[in-house]
């Protein structure tokens, strides 16, 4: 009888053992398994710790994995322009850093020397390879830039456009203006202007531009066009591309009023008005209606002085420093909310004789405008 109990106890034994070592290969109690990706707009990663930062967040066609809880000091955003060179640039930049030195984060301007959509989708590249957090981009050209944008977006960069937009991309918000009304209205003031001095629309009108092919031009031009050609006594004489340095973009302008010398007015896409107000103030004139877009170096100065007529800006501040705090509040919450549409009317204002004293006394109190 003993001998029977303890080949019983032995079997019980190993029985017990058996069941442990299969629950063991199971997992234990405290193992989760990964949530199935892409059922729901924001979900936690299947990794993350029990009140971990780390989140997978869906928007539309694209999955972004991002840290909540990492270090601003860590976070890295580009805010890619076209021409660096450019003194457009340095406004962007005031807008980037304001934020960016706010919260401590490494936000920047960074861009090519020339305004090729080519230079800007080489850089775009590279910068996927190098996987910033997040990009925020003046796309020179909806066409050339909407795929490596996508595949930005593919890679888990969160891409928005701020200044010049890429709507057939997936971009996830553009801050900026709406550059063909903006060509319109500049149009239709220097009809007005026209009217004013004949009695009826007519007259000669020089176009100028330093990017001729790039979104934010070709937008302008288009609007200005299209009012343009509701009256057919409005002739446009010619359209020049200033291009290069400062010095050849001078001499460009120059030669073509040597050319036109009786235009009635000169309309201006954009990287022309500082150096045409020099030019008419080199040369002592004032009789020339000259309208156009931006206001930095002495376009504020120079329609005070009546060398200009009046100039439209953009904002430009509020739109680089709106776009990287969309960004930074994405990255830090998860939330697709963070990613708002630009109100476009707040960025298309007038500056001429009427209010450039006001203008200009923001500027001096620190107020930034361009």
């Amino acid at each position: 009888m003993k001998k029977t109990m303890a080949v019983l106890m032995t079997l019980v034994m190993a029985f017990t053992m058996c069941s442990c070592g299969q629950k063991d290969q199971g997992g234990s109690q405290g193992e989760t398994q990964a949530p199935a990706a892409g059922g729901s707009e924001e979900s936690e990663t299947a990794d993350a710790p029990e009140g971990g930062t780390e989140k997978t967040v869906t928007i539309g066609d694209y999955t972004f994995t991002i840290d909540t809880g990492k270090d601003p000091k860590d976070i890295e955003i580009p805010v890619v322009y076209q021409n660096v060179q450019d003194i457009f640039a340095s406004y962007m930049e005031e807008g980037v850093l304001g934020f960016a030195e706010e919260k401590g984060i490494n936000a920047y301007v960074t861009g090519s020397n020339d305004w090729s959509a080519e230079s800007q989708y080489n850089l775009m590249e590279t910068l996927v390879t190098k996987k910033p957090d997040a990009i925020a981009i003046a796309a020179a050209d909806d066409q050339t830039l909407t795929p490596v944008i996508n595949k930005a977006l593919e890679a888990g960069i969160p891409v928005i456009c701020v200044n010049c937009d890429a709507p057939g991309s997936g971009r996830l918000a553009y801050l900026g203006r709406d550059d063909v009304e903006a060509g319109r209205e500049v149009a239709k003031y220097i009809v007005e202007k026209l009217t004013e001095k004949y009695g009826e629309p007519k007259g000669k009108i020089l176009m100028t531009t330093t990017g001729a092919g790039n979104n934010w031009s070709d937008q302008r031009e288009a609007g200005n066009r299209e009012i343009f050609e509701q009256y057919p006594d409005i002739e446009i004489v010619d359209f020049i591309n200033a291009t290069g340095d400062e010095q050849n973009m001078y001499g460009m302008l120059e030669n073509a009023l040597l050319a036109n010398p009786d235009i009635d007015a000169m309309c201006n896409m954009g990287g022309t008005m500082d150096l045409w107000g020099r030019l008419m103030k080199n040369q002592g004139r004032t009789d020339i209606i000259a309208v156009g877009n931006d206001l930095y170096g002495d376009v504020l100065s120079y329609i005070k002085d009546g060398y200009l007529t009046c100039s439209y800006g953009q904002r430009v501040y509020e739109q680089c420093y709106g776009g990287v705090e969309q960004l930074y509040n994405f990255l830090t919450t998860g939330d697709p909310a963070s990613f708002k549409e630009n109100d476009v009317p707040y960025y298309i204002f007038r500056v001429d004789s009427t209010n450039v004293e006001e203008v200009l006394e923001q500027r001096e109190n620190g107020t930034p405008i361009g």
